[in-house]
């Protein structure tokens, strides 16, 4: 695919597909990359150069690498890369500011969902089955939060500040710390 630089968008989730994202890095027009649940690897660092790029969809497949390297992606809107060899702290996230979906369930990320707070259009966060700490009270901060996926991580916390998110649709916090009273 490197020899199509006019190429925009790469859609070929659940195919057999295989090969390394190294070949991706000189496609400085795409800014749709879904290969979810193919045969593709490689470390994500490779992506930084592809400044146009909103939505990065590797989820399910053999990638790897520091989400650092995501920051230098100002245009981002939406990252799944699930179920991956991808590691780092979620604070690298806070500066892109564009995000809206966050899915990085069954990743070795950790940190602090506090960093989460200036990432003000966020409708979705997935941090499943990761090393993500902190108190839930910051999660408040995000009025278009729909979806909120933190089970298995070191999440505590009062719910009752999830009462202040009204477009809030779905509420997965299993084997976590949360406390308090549910308000519904």
């Amino acid at each position: 695919l490197n020899s199509l630089l006019n190429l925009t968008c790469i859609n070929l989730d659940g195919t057999g597909v295989t090969g390394t994202i190294l070949h991706l890095k000189s496609l400085m027009n795409v800014t749709w990359i879904h290969l979810d649940n193919t045969g593709v690897s490689g470390n994500i660092v490779h992506l930084k150069s592809l400044l146009n790029l909103t939505k990065l969809a590797l989820g399910g497949t053999g990638v790897s690498g520091n989400i650092a390297h995501l920051k230098s992606l100002p245009n981002l809107t939406d990252i799944r890369l699930y179920n991956t060899g991808v590691t780092g702290n979620i604070e690298h996230l806070n500066s892109l500011l564009n995000l809206t979906c966050i899915n990085l369930d069954g990743t070795g990320v950790t940190g602090n969902i506090v960093h989460l707070k200036s990432l003000m259009n966020l409708t979705w966060i997935q941090f499943d089955n990761t090393g993500v700490t902190g108190n839930i009270e910051h999660l408040k901060s995000l009025p278009k939060l729909t979806e909120i996926h933190l089970y298995n991580t070191g999440v505590t916390g009062n719910i009752e500040h999830l009462k202040s998110l009204p477009k809030l649709t779905g509420i997965y916090l299993v084997s976590t710390g949360v406390t308090g009273t549910a308000w519904w």
